[in-house]
Formats: C-alpha cells, structure tokens, sequence
C-alpha cells in the first residue's frame, strides 16, 4: 500500500495506521466466480514469412518479425486460437497470385495470414530497407481481407512499431475495431534508484513491454501518471522537499518536446491527476484546508473547481468514457472505498458501490464505463477486483498471485495491466508490471529486472 495516494496522505498528514482509520470489513458483498468466457475462438494461420534466399539478414528479421506477429495476436486469446503454420506452406506465399481455399478449410482455419520480404533496389551505395508485402484471407468467406506492400526498416526499434501498426491494421480488418497493439504504456520505476538515494521516474513502452524509454530525470519521487486520449501529454506529481517540508506538486509532460512544466505547486497534495476526455481539463486530489478533495481544474487557466466535499478523505479520480461520471476513492463510511459521483456539480448523486475488503484503493473506469476494476486489501495483501458502475456483479480477480494493485484498462477494455508485489526469499521481493484479461486471465509479465515497477496507466 506504500505506493498507493493513501499510503502518500499518511506521509503528509502523519494520520494513524489504514486499519484504525478505516475500521474492519462489514457488509461484504457475494463474490461471484469468474469462469471462461463463452467465446467461440477463431483459428488463425500465420505462415512463416517468405524469403528470397536462406540465411542472412534477411531471414533472421523475418523470424523476428513473425514471432512478433505471432506473439501479438495471442494476446487476444479470448477470441483467437493462433497457430504458426509449417515453414513448407511458405510456398503460398512466394507468389501471391491465385490462391486455393481448399487446404485451409480442411484446416477450420477462420484466418489466414502471410508475408514476402524482397530486397529492394538501393541508390547511391545506401542499404535500403527491405520490402514487406502481406496478405490476409478470411477462409470462411473465401476472400481476401488485407493488402499491404511497405518499406520494412533494418533496425529492430523502427522495425518493432512498424510490426505493431501492421498487427493493428490487420486486426482491424478482421474484427472492425481497433485493438492494443499501438498502444502504450506509461509506468514508474525505481531501476535508477541507488543504496543511499531512492529515485523513482516516469518511463513509457509499448504494450508488450518493448522499446522502454525514459521520461524524466527529475532524480527524485515521481508518483501518480496519467496519460491523456491522444498520447501527447503525462500527469504526474513528484515530491519535492523545500524549506524541510514535504509537498507534492503537479507536472504536465509533453511527450513530443520531452519539456516538463509545473502546473499545481499548491501547499499539501497535488496528486491523482487525471484528464478529461476532451483533454481541457483535468480532475486531482488537492490537499487544501489540511482535508483532501477533488478538484477540476482548467489547464487554460488554472483554475479549479471543487467536486467533492466531505470531512472524510476524498481521493483517486477515475473518469468514465464521456467524463459525466466519476469513481473515486473515500474514507467516509471509516474506511477507505469507493463512490461514483456525477462531474457537473458538486457532491452531485454520490453513491457508495464498494463493500469489500478492510479497505480499496485505485479504481479504475472500462472505457464503456459500465465497470470497475479497483484493489482490495484482504489477508494481508491487495488483490484485484471487477465490478459494475452500480456496485453489483463483483468478481475476483487475483488470487494466490502476490499482492496486486494499480490496475489499468486497455482502451478496448478487453485487458487490464496492473503492478505485482511478489517476494522472493524472506528478504526480497520483485515488483512487475503484469497484464490479465478483463476475466482474470493473466497472460504474463511485461517487465522484469527492471527495479521495482508500479503505477501503470494503459494509453489508447
């Protein structure tokens, strides 16, 4: 709970211990069981990709780039059972004229998909990127879905984002809405952290865990990221020490120029950003009048406007997809739960929707905003739980899977990406980024030997 905002108000305000402060677990609601969904899974084929010539360059990206293909679309094992086909059927695809069904329905294969790479022409003595042409075929309609030729970089970074931009296009064409392989992920991390110095800072990679890149270099405390729709700007706070007082101030990231500015310096908490869907404003726990709120602020202006107002701590915003409602996180049944509110006033039709557990922490809104997923603290440990916007259909999420908070919806809500505190040997522990899906599946980790990861907040 140390990294959670509460844990961050008991710093500040040297309150008692969680567990005095918000009481005992009462009134617990049922916990239904989260079974396999009842999906019909599809079958897609993905053939090695063609190649002109063995060994070399050449062969070894194409490898890389159908593992990657591969290890994509098994993300959505809900939905798709996705096989890679004998490098003999390669054959299909070094001419990519006419082609026979017949092979792949005896297969009850839904989809196939399959690749050349040719070697373009170079000038003036330059090496020139190869060439990827790509193929998709529905088998059960007997057409073909996607057609594609593009430039295919030598350099595995380029090459990585090309890969997921295609996967994305290709699931497009296959299941008409847009999925998680473009996606990002920003997080922090303690990996520059030294013996005699804690040091956490904001970090953001692609979904998978690939192409990890340092946001800020602030060597100090950054908590609470949030990212808003269109990927350009990152919310977090970071404890400053001034004057040998503690505060948390607000900072506003600009993710194409890499500059960083102060928006909210305002003595006590600035913390638990989050934007609104039109990105003009933003909504945060401040901590004025010694009590924690939540706040709108304009980022025009600067000027705030009171949400909440209750002598109890009120904190975390989430907001659902058009920003009407908002889940947050309050002590005011004598332990920490959950509430939803509406945002156009205030304490508008605030409605209480948790009941589990000694105490919650960071609920999160699914982007149709008709769920919850949020961390419980039970048995001494976090897990993860789902729940609906009028606090009935609970489920577990976790179990025995070490202690688990700070969960994140994708932005097709199929998956969810959350921190995991597991220990290793009586004195240590490894602190992961892991993602499930919405079910409870947990499909792997994301980091690994990369300090202790936390926060993570999944952007479109």
């Amino acid at each position: 709970m140390r990294h959670s905002i509460l844990a961050l108000f008991l710093l500040l305000f040297s309150l008692p211990s969680l567990s005095s402060l918000f009481g005992k677990s009462d009134n617990e609601l049922g916990v239904i069981a989260v079974g396999e969904a009842e999906v019909v899974r599809e079958r897609i084929f993905i053939v090695p990709t063609a190649t002109q010539g063995k060994g070399g360059e050449m062969e070894a990206s194409a490898k890389k780039y159908d593992d990657q293909l591969v290890n994509n679309f098994a993300f959505y094992r809900r939905f798709f059972e996705v096989i890679k086909a004998k490098p003999s059927f390669s054959k299909t695809f070094q001419n990519l004229g006419s082609f026979d069904y017949s092979p792949w329905v005896r297969k009850s294969a839904r989809y196939l998909m399959g690749s050349r790479l040719v070697q373009k022409s170079g000038k003036g003595g330059k090496r020139p990127p190869f060439e990827l042409q790509v193929k998709v075929f529905d088998i059960t309609q007997k057409k073909e879905i996607h057609s594609e030729t593009l430039p295919f970089p030598r350099d595995e970074k380029n090459r990585r984002g090309i890969t997921h931009a295609l996967s994305d296009r290709i699931y497009r064409s296959m299941v008409k809405r847009p999925s998680i392989f473009g996606s990002k992920i920003v997080f922090v991390s303690d990996v520059q952290s030294t013996k005699k110095r804690m040091i956490k800072e904001l970090y953001i990679m692609d979904f998978d865990g690939g192409r990890k890149e340092r946001l800020t270099w602030h060597k100090g405390i950054v908590i609470s990221p949030a990212i808003d729709l269109k990927r350009k700007r990152v919310l977090y706070s970071l404890i400053r020490y001034t004057r040998g007082k503690r505060n948390v101030n607000l900072r506003l990231l600009n993710l194409e120029t890499k500059k960083s500015r102060l928006i909210s310096a305002r003595a006590g908490i600035n913390s638990g950003a989050v934007f609104s869907p039109n990105g003009k404003s933003i909504f945060l726990t401040m901590g004025r009048r010694g009590n924690a709120e939540i706040y709108e602020m304009n980022l025009a202006t600067l000027k705030t406007r009171r949400v909440t107002s209750h002598g109890a701590l009120d904190v975390d915003p989430s907001l659902n997809e058009d920003g009407s409602r908002m889940a947050f996180l309050s002590g005011r049944p004598g332990k920490a739960m959950i509430y939803i509110a509406d945002t156009d006033g205030m304490e508008k039709n605030v409605k209480r929707v948790s009941y589990t557990g000694q105490f919650n922490a960071t609920p999160r809104f699914a982007p149709s905003g008709r769920e919850l997923v949020f961390s419980s603290w039970q048995d001494n440990r976090f897990d993860l739980y789902r729940i609906d916007e009028n606090g009935k259909a609970l489920a577990r999420l976790t179990r025995n899977f070490g202690s688990n908070e700070s969960p994140s919806y994708s932005l097709d809500g199929e998956f969810i990406v959350f921190s995991s505190l597991r220990p290793r040997g009586r004195k240590k522990a490894d602190q992961n980024l892991y993602i499930m899906d919405r079910n409870g599946d947990i499909l792997g980790a994301v980091t690994k030997n990369y300090g202790k990861c936390l926060s993570p907040r999944w952007s479109k």
